[in-house]
């Protein structure tokens, strides 16, 4: 039985590598000049204070997100967080999508929320 489980951490250590590289791209994304000059161009046209400060908020917020998961002891939770690791990768996945069309910031902050909302629910699962 032990070993069964030490090379099942093997595959666990892989989903948690590829997870973090994926938030770490998606970071650098969406931290890019790119996207805060749409937000800053659009903010000059429509001069949506709230939403400005909700893009910097929620920047912010998945930074922390992203950090507090990497400081997780994701091995007790690695069950939970195979069924929880389809959500994260479709939430990351929209999120990049979002990031590409560039089309609707309303959109962005939102898939950048619902990737928040599944990391918050790993971290949780850890405590």
């Amino acid at each position: 039985m032990t070993s069964i489980i030490i090379s099942g951490l093997g595959d666990i250590d892989k989903i948690r590598q590829q997870l973090l590289t994926a938030l770490r791209e998606t970071e650098n994304k969406l931290d890019s000049n790119e996207i805060l000059m749409k937000f800053t161009d659009e903010f000059a046209d429509d001069k949506d204070e709230a939403k400005m400060n909700r893009y910097f908020d929620d920047r912010t917020e998945f930074i922390l997100a992203k950090r507090k998961l990497q400081d997780a002891l994701i091995m007790s939770i690695a069950e939970r967080l195979e069924k929880l690791n389809k959500d994260l990768e479709l939430g990351i996945k929209n999120l990049n999508q979002e990031l590409r069309n560039l089309s609707n910031t309303i959109a962005i902050l939102e898939a950048v929320e619902r990737v928040i909302g599944i990391i918050s629910r790993i971290v949780l699962l850890a405590r």
